[in-house]
């Protein structure tokens, strides 16, 4: 779970087309969905509405690493999560682990970043710039 109460998730291999095209869906959803989403970070406009943080996807950003402790007073942790955890989430802090829950839910449902390394991707032609 990421540090502001929303989904974790593996970061695509970021270079310039990276951000280029994760920038321009994030502004397409933003587009097409305003009263949902925005693609900028100011929380000032955030108003409920989701943010595609498009930013993420720059290799000089400090994202922490899944499954990493976060240093507060009690450390929770990113976590990965499955669309189905987050579909049944009613409030964010059942979204919410400690390292020993992090080693439970890998004991049962497995590592959920085990396939990524191994993963090649490729990026589609990206959606058409915000006008």
């Amino acid at each position: 779970m990421g540090r502001d109460g929303g989904p974790d998730a593996p970061e695509l291999r970021a270079d310039g087309r990276t951000v280029a095209y994760a920038r321009a869906v994030a502004e397409l959803l933003e587009r097409r969905h305003p009263g949902l989403v925005v693609s900028r970070t100011d929380r000032s406009l955030r108003g409920g509405r989701v943010l595609v943080d498009w930013a993420r996807n720059n290799a000089a950003r400090t994202t922490v690493a899944p499954c990493s402790l976060r240093a507060r007073a009690l450390p929770t942790v990113s976590t990965p999560l499955a669309w189905d955890e987050v579909e049944a989430c009613r409030e964010a802090e059942e979204l919410r682990f400690t390292a020993p829950d992090v080693l439970e839910r890998a004991e049962r449902r497995g590592d959920p970043m085990a396939e990524v390394p191994g993963t090649r991707q490729r990026l589609p032609r990206a959606p058409a710039a915000a006008s």
